[in-house]
This record gives structure tokens, sequence and C-alpha cells, in this order.
């Protein structure tokens, strides 16, 4: 890690402080910065689940049909640099140094209030302007009205899915969640949205904005194949070919050794998908699951879907502090009637003897760590 002073305040701004949502401030910076977002055309992305996989599709295949693009999305697994990348190349430590010297100057100057999310942002803006990329295809961090990179003017919106996650700031229901995210819809900007988005609340939207609507809906065998689809339909809205949607980020079904699966599925519409795929590809393998949830997560509904299909239960003890602590959902998982002689809390990840298949699934902070204990073994 660089400990450079620039990069250390991003990264405290991270630990400090909580979720900022709203445009006002990170609009008046990005102006003050020269609207680096207007060098580039962009596609935004929402949903609760599959955003970061068919954003990584529609920027490969923009990019295997010749076009330099940026790709921007979050969380990272190992560094933040991750979030920002052109044709599947990290920004470097030296562009995110200049960048950050730029942003943070104008921001105090500007007496601006700059989280780490928008920071990161308009890094990403900068960079993707600087190194004059064709395409930047954006990820939302949360929601999508009130979220950062919503003051771009996009040539794309795209809603992967709807279900509930993060219901303490998006809304108590699907429809509610729906809004939030169709606040991406841009007036006469196409929209392509997943089969599980809410029908009537995103035509009501895109009505309103005169945006033409598209709809992917059919029965999908897994969750990268409803993904491959929805990458698909926005590149035949945008008229390029989609030649590179088979790509998948990591930690989504990732097999990482032919034992062990990652996979950040972290509420339960997307656990229940992750464990009926498994299910139905292993009838007969027992499954034992490694889970960390980060704070504000559907704790009980995440337990019950595991609870239907782990042998055995670990709860990881990871010292981040946006984890919650291993007792806590020791506590939810004894509730909700899973035995307590098929539940372990550890320390450390610990890779499976060959009898079973292990699962690690859950929230991205966790991954880096159980990454490193595999490769050491």
């Amino acid at each position: 890690m660089n400990n450079s002073p620039l990069i250390q305040r991003l990264l405290s701004v991270e630990e400090q402080k909580g979720m900022k949502l709203g445009l006002e401030e990170c609009s008046i910076l990005n102006i003050s910065l020269g609207s680096p977002d207007h060098s580039f055309q962009s596609i935004h992305i929402a949903g609760t689940n599959g955003k970061g996989s068919v954003a990584t599709k529609i920027a490969k295949s923009l990019e295997i049909s010749g076009y330099k693009v940026g790709l921007f999305t979050s969380p990272h697994i190992s560094t933040f640099r991750e979030r920002i990348q052109i044709n599947g190349e990290l920004i470097p430590y030296e562009a995110v140094e200049n960048h950050l010297q730029i942003i943070y100057t104008t921001a105090d100057r500007e007496n601006l209030s700059v989280s780490f999310f928008e920071a990161v942002t308009l890094l990403a803006f900068c960079h993707f302007s600087q190194e004059k990329v064709d395409f930047a295809v954006l990820e939302t961090g949360l929601g999508g009205r009130l979220d950062a990179t919503n003051i771009i003017a996009p040539i794309l919106s795209v809603i992967t899915s709807i279900s509930l996650d993060h219901t303490h700031i998006l809304g108590k229901t699907s429809e509610a969640i729906a809004k939030e995210k169709g606040g991406i819809i841009k007036p006469g900007i196409p929209v392509v949205i997943g089969s599980t988005v809410p029908l009537p609340p995103i035509e009501e939207i895109a009505d309103k904005m005169k945006s033409p609507l598209t709809s992917v809906k059919d029965a999908f065998l897994s969750v990268d194949q409803e993904n491959q689809a929805i990458a698909r339909e926005a590149l035949r809205v945008l008229g390029f070919p989609a030649c590179g949607i088979s790509v998948k980020p990591p930690c989504r079904m990732e097999w990482i050794r032919q034992d062990i699966v990652l996979d950040v599925a972290h509420n339960p519409e997307a656990l229940k998908r992750l464990f009926q795929t498994l299910r139905k590809n292993y009838p007969e393998c027992p499954l034992d699951v490694t889970l960390g949830l980060s704070t504000h997560k559907d704790i009980e509904g995440c337990l019950s879907i595991i609870k239907d299909y782990a042998e055995t239960l670990y709860l990881l003890d990871h010292p981040h502090e946006r984890i919650i602590p291993a007792k806590v959902l020791l506590m939810h998982a004894l509730e909700i009637g899973i035995p307590d002689s098929q539940i372990f809390i550890k320390k450390a990840f610990a890779p499976p003897d060959g009898k079973c298949l292990s699962v690690v699934c859950g929230t991205f902070f966790i991954m880096d760590a159980i990454r490193k204990a595999i490769l050491k073994t």
C-alpha cells in the first residue's frame, strides 16, 4: 500500500465518516474541476445485485470492439485502485496522487466536505478524462437518485435487479427501492432493466422522462446467464456486439480452488440464487459455508437461506469495523433454529479437507483475507 499523505487522507475519510447521500457538493466540485465527466460517453448502472458484473461485461465488450474504456465499480477487494480501471488496467498510484492533489486542493478552497465515495468518483472522472477514454461504464455506489455518480449525463441507463437491501436508506419495499434506483433515468435516454425490477415504478419514471424502456425477461438458468442477457441488451441498444459478456469480476461464483468457491452474495435474494445454482450443479456434495456480513444487512433473512443448504456454518470473526461481529451472527443463527453443533466461530479461514465444497460468501470485506489464506495453502 502506498503511504502518501493524500492516499492516507482518502482512506481515513472512508474509516471515519459515514455514508453521505446527495449531489450538490459533488456536482459543485465536479464543475470546479472542469467537468471531467463531459469528456467521455458514459453508461450508468444501478441495481441491488449484478451491477458490477453487468458493468464489467459491457466494458469488456466495448474494449474488444476497439475502444478505450473506463470502468468504475465498488466496493473493492484488495485495493481501492480496483475501482478505477481502463481496459483492465488499475489506476496507477502516481495518477491517484496527482488527481487527489487537485481534488482536495479544490475542495478545501471551495470549503466542500468530500466523502470517500465522492473523492473516488471524481478521481475516476479525472483519470478517465486525462487518459481520453471513449466510454466509461459507471456503477452506482448505493441507490441511484442521490448517489454521487448520478451527476453524469449518460447515453444509457441500466437497472440490473431489485431486491430488499439497504432498506434503512432506500425504502422498505421493492417498489420504493426501484424508485430510488430509477433516479438514474435521464430525459430521453434509453433504459434497460432486468427481470426482477418492478415494472410500474420504472415505467412511470421512464414515461415522465420520455426515455425508451426495455425489460429483459426470460427463464434464466443462472445469475450469470441473466447478467449476460442484460449486458447483451444494453449493448444492442447502444449498437455494439456483445463480444465480452462471458467475463466475470472476482468473487462472483469464483472457483479459487476446485473445492472452494467465493461469492459476494450478501443479501437474501443473492444468497438464494447462489445456493440454488450450487445445489443444482452439485446435488450430493455437502456444503460448508463461511460467512461474513457487513452492517445493516438482513441477518435473519440471509441466515434463513443458508440454513436450508449448509451442513456446517463458519462465522468469520473479522476485525473490519463494518463487519457484524460473529457473536451477533451466532445469536441470530441460534434464534432461527440452526443447531449450535453446526456453527463455529473462526478468526481465520480454514480450507476444507476435501470431503465437502467450501462456500465463502457475504461481504466484500472478508474476501481479501480469505484469498490470501487460500494462496498460502
